[in-house]
């Protein structure tokens, strides 16, 4: 029944979402980079599950990179391509000619509370969508402009925390509203989405047509067949994308009033269908209602009970009054925003010392592994565990006391049962560096907050920008943020090398000539 409830029947073209205006012809030149050596790259990288074939990425890896099977791998890779290119630049006779290709298996994930359904479709299908995307991921991210911030721009999530927090401290700011839209991905009009498409994105909009012009069939374990006739399959690699365009006319829409005017004192950034807005409590209350009233013509239904508005503290009572009937939830602390928290100091600290004492018994059980297969949890550190740490570290400042908890944890209870005894300053030091210097690549996490923070705001400071000055149309120096990300990278290498030598003049010559041998390649 849930399942059935994540997806609602076909509904009808809304015009008060449908954009009018050229659509740009489209050059079937540009997806001739999706080529027989693209799909095989991505190919060889792709994971996951199978769809209702059951066959998996494992095996299509085998197909098409296995040397057993002669030329017959790149043939398939041609087969692919062109397949690929075909869905990119020709309207399908009848698109019921793909329904298999479009058929998934669905999950239902537990949310805790509710369920999210995923539909893990045919290997094939996310293959040609991750081709597609990939061709096209410079047009999408233009089409999505600068107050979308989803759609493949580096640091996304983390500048739309940057810019709401650095909003929410200016003095004319009253607070910040988060808007929750109930079941979004698959409650978006698809044909208001597929109409609006050619307007704001006709590079992408052919393959969206035929993959999403006709109802697809969602599988579920015992037997039950559901059909998808609106929104995006969550799964799909291209259903983000599109959903982030598709929703933009709403995003266009909830800033003006009545009149057509734009709102004054308001300021709003999305990411995917997580909207939020900043400004006056007056504002807020008009953004809000334009939500509530426009929302329903793409398919966009906020959730009132679920939703929240972070007031500074001297306008508690101005915004208890201004929202007393909308049932939108109000605090004068903090919330959590996409994976970090704005609001009050105290709230912060909090959050951040839930998620570490969470780590810290997640490490326990690591470090009682690491006494009968040190190799195992060294490896499930090094390459998992400690990226878990490294987003809260760029999203939130003024951390790394917590963190000093984290750091003990490692040091007196991981790290002693990898080598069955304690290690002293010195070789913690050594410890931390990356292998080809010596090291193990464990670093404390205390010691890497406020770089991390720093570099954060750093990479996403043109995103950042957009949003705060609400620019709609993405203007982003590509070269100078990698230009940025080498120097971030180059600063990096010095401070290990200036530790490497800190440490190379504290040891003995026998050890300083061993800790040569390690690093040389």
């Amino acid at each position: 029944i849930l399942l059935r409830d994540k997806h609602p029947i076909g509904r009808p073209k809304f015009q008060e979402m449908l954009l009018e205006g050229p659509v740009n012809m489209v050059e079937p030149v540009i997806f001739d980079n999706i080529t027989p050596e693209l799909i095989q790259k991505l190919a060889l990288k792709m994971k996951g599950t199978a769809g209702p074939s059951l066959l998996d990425a494992d095996e299509w890896r085998r197909m098409i990179g296995s040397k057993l099977y002669g030329t017959c791998g790149m043939d398939l890779c041609k087969s692919i391509a062109r397949l690929a290119r075909m869905l990119s630049t020709e309207a399908l006779e009848d698109p019921k000619s793909v329904s298999a290709l479009m058929a998934c298996r669905l999950i239902p994930l537990d949310k805790k509370p509710g369920i999210r359904p995923i539909g893990v479709g045919e290997v094939l299908r996310r293959l040609i969508g991750k081709a597609v995307t990939c061709v096209l991921k410079p047009e999408m991210k233009f089409a999505a402009g600068g107050l979308q911030l989803c759609v493949g721009q580096d640091g996304g999530a983390e500048a739309g925390i940057h810019s709401m927090r650095k909003i929410f401290e200016e003095d004319e700011t009253h607070g910040i509203i988060q808007v929750d839209a109930d079941n979004a991905f698959n409650s978006i009009n698809r044909k208001v989405l597929l109409h609006n498409i050619w307007i704001l994105c006709p590079e992408i909009a052919r393959y969206a047509n035929n993959c999403y012009a006709k109802p697809a069939r969602l599988f579920v374990m015992g037997g039950l067949e559901i059909s998808s006739s609106e929104g995006t399959t969550q799964g799909d690699p291209i259903a983000m994308p599109i959903y982030a365009i598709g929703i933009l006319p709403l995003l266009f829409t909830i800033m003006r009033d009545m009149n057509g005017e734009r709102l004054n004192n308001c300021k709003q950034a999305a990411f995917a269908d997580d909207l939020t807005g900043a400004g006056t409590l007056a504002a807020l209350r008009k953004w809000w209602d334009n939500i509530l009233v426009k929302g329903p013509y793409i398919g966009y239904y906020a959730k009132p009970s679920k939703s929240w508005l972070i007031i500074k503290h001297e306008y508690s009572d101005q915004a208890k009054m201004a929202f007393k009937d909308a049932g939108i939830n109000i605090t004068t602390e903090g919330r959590r925003h996409l994976g970090a928290v704005i609001g009050s100091e105290q709230s912060k600290n909090e959050y951040v010392e839930d998620k570490v004492n969470d780590w810290i018994s997640q490490i326990k059980k690591l470090a009682d592994i690491a006494l009968i297969e040190p190799h195992a949890a060294y490896a499930a550190y090094v390459h998992g565990f400690q990226h878990r740490f490294t987003y809260v570290m760029r999203t939130i400042p003024g951390i790394s006391l917590i963190f000093k908890q984290l750091d003990n944890i490692i040091t007196q209870s991981f790290i002693k049962n990898l080598f069955d005894r304690g290690c002293t300053d010195l070789e913690l030091k050594l410890i931390s560096l990356p292998v080809r210097l010596g090291g193990l690549g464990i670093r404390l996490p205390s010691e890497m907050c406020n770089i991390q923070y720093k570099n954060s705001l750093t990479v996403t400071e043109s995103l950042v920008d957009h949003v705060v000055n609400q620019e709609e149309i993405l203007s982003i120096d590509e070269m100078a943020i990698k230009s940025e990300k080498a120097r971030i990278k180059k600063e990096k290498e010095i401070r290990d090398h200036q530790r490497l030598n800190e440490i190379r003049n504290e040891l003995t010559d026998e050890k300083r000539r061993l800790l040569d041998i390690i690093c040389e390649k």
